[in-house]
C-alpha cells in the first residue's frame, strides 16, 4: 500500500473527536499543522491536547513504524520536534522519544475513498519542489558519476539524459566504456561515432581509425539486449540518439572555457547552434536532467551564489516538458499548463514520484 494513502485519511480524518494512541494516552487534534513539502516532517505546527494541556510540534506519517529510524530521522535535525508519529503498522521496537504514537488500522484505509479535493497545491509549491527536485538530482549525479572529475560527471549524465527514459542506463554504460578523453584525441568525428557505435554494438563496419582507437582503449561491445526499442519511436532509437550525444557533446568540449561557461552562464552560448541537431524537447530534458542539477550543485558545493538568478533564468526559459503525467496532473490541479516552466514541471514529476498527486487512479490533490 502506498503511503499517500494514509496521508490522504489523515488529511480527511484528522478532525474527529479524538484518537487512543498505542500507549493509551488520549489526544484531540486541535490543528493538524500545514503539510510539508520541503525537508522535514509532514505536518509542521501540529497542535494537540492531551489532559487539558497543549503541545505544538510537528506529524510524521509511514505506513511502517519502523521506517522511521530506515528513513534516518532519528539524527535528522529536521525532527528533532516531532510530537506525533502516524503509522498502520507498529515496530517491535517502538520509537519511544516521539510523546504520541498512534496506529491507524489497515482496513480504515483501504476502505477509504476520497470525496473531494481536500488540499491545494500553489503555483509556488511546484516551482519549490521543482528547485528541490533539481538539487536532488544534482546531488545523486555527483554520487554516482562523480569520481573526483566533474568533467567526467557532466559527460556520463549528458549521455544519460540523452537517452531518455528508455535507454538512461544503457547511455551510462555506453559513456562509462569511452573515456571522455577520446573528444580531445584529435580523431576524425566520425572515426568517434564509429567508435561509440561500436562499443553500443550497433555497428560491426570499422574503418582503420576506428579499429586504433578501440585498440587504444581497450573497447570491448556492450550486451545488444541493453537497449530498448520498445515503445521507443525511429527518432530516438539508440542509433539516433547516440550520434546526436556525440555530435552535440563535441561542439561543447571544444568550445574555449566551455566548463566555465556551462557553469556561470548556462547553455545559451552552446544550444544557440544546435537547434539542427537537437529538439527543443531535446534540450529540456537535457536541461533539467544534467545541465541545471549539476549548475547548482557547483553553486552550493563552492559557494558561487552569484548564479543563483542566472540558474533560476534558464529553467524559466523554458515551458515545461511535453509529459503525459504533467498534462494529466494539470488537470487534476486545475492548472494551465501552458504557463508552467521547466522548474514547475520538475516539481510535478517530484510529487508524482513522492505519491502526493497520483495521475493513474485517483483525482485528488493535496497542499
Amino acid at each position: 500500500m502506498k503511503e499517500i494513502k494514509l496521508h490522504k485519511w489523515w488529511a480527511k480524518n484528522y478532525s474527529q473527536s479524538y484518537f487512543k494512541c498505542n500507549d493509551d494516552k488520549i489526544i484531540k487534534i486541535l490543528n493538524p499543522g500545514k503539510y510539508n513539502l520541503h525537508d522535514g516532517p509532514d505536518y509542521i505546527g501540529t497542535v494537540i491536547e492531551t489532559n487539558g494541556i497543549k503541545l505544538i510540534g510537528n506529524t510524521e506519517i509511514h505506513i511502517f513504524e519502523q521506517d522511521y529510524k530506515r528513513h534516518n530521522h532519528l539524527t535528522d535535525p529536521h525532527y528533532s520536534n516531532v510530537i506525533l508519529h502516524i503509522f498502520c503498522f507498529p515496530s517491535s521496537d517502538p520509537i519511544l522519544r516521539i510523546p504520541f504514537r498512534l496506529q491507524i488500522p489497515i482496513e480504515n484505509i483501504s476502505t477509504y475513498e476520497i470525496e473531494n479535493n481536500v488540499m491545494n497545491i500553489s503555483i509556488n509549491d511546484l516551482f519549490i519542489a521543482g528547485i528541490r527536485r533539481i538539487h536532488m538530482i544534482g546531488q545523486q549525479l555527483i554520487n554516482d558519476y562523480g569520481r573526483n572529475d566533474l568533467l567526467h560527471t557532466l559527460y556520463v549524465s549528458y549521455f544519460r539524459a540523452m537517452g531518455l527514459q528508455a535507454n538512461a542506463t544503457a547511455m551510462v554504460m555506453l559513456a562509462s566504456k569511452i573515456p571522455y578523453k577520446i573528444f580531445y584525441d584529435k580523431c576524425e568525428l566520425e572515426d568517434i561515432i564509429i567508435t561509440y557505435l561500436f562499443a553500443a554494438n550497433i555497428e560491426t563496419d570499422l574503418t582503420n581509425s576506428a579499429k586504433n582507437i578501440i585498440k587504444k582503449y581497450n573497447i570491448t561491445p556492450l550486451p545488444q539486449n541493453i537497449w530498448n526499442y520498445k515503445g521507443v519511436r525511429p527518432n530516438a532509437y539508440p542509433y539516433i540518439r547516440i550520434i546526436k550525444a556525440i555530435r552535440s557533446f563535441n561542439t561543447l568540449i571544444n568550445e574555449n572555457n566551455f566548463f566555465k561557461k556551462l557553469i556561470k552562464d548556462g547553455t545559451g552560448f552552446w544550444f544557440n547552434n544546435m537547434d539542427n541537431l537537437l529538439t527543443n524537447e531535446n534540450k529540456k530534458q537535457i536541461i533539467a536532467n544534467c545541465i541545471l542539477p549539476l549548475r547548482l550543485w557547483y553553486m552550493e558545493n563552492f559557494g558561487y551564489y552569484e548564479i543563483i538568478n542566472n540558474i533560476i533564468t534558464e529553467g524559466e526559459k523554458y515551458k515545461a516538458e511535453k509529459n503525459t503525467l504533467i498534462s494529466n496532473a494539470c488537470q487534476l490541479l486545475h492548472i494551465n499548463e501552458s504557463i508552467l516552466n521547466l522548474i514547475h514541471g520538475q516539481g510535478i514529476l517530484s510529487l508524482i514520484k513522492a505519491g502526493i498527486i497520483n495521475t493513474d487512479i485517483e483525482k485528488y490533490i493535496i497542499q
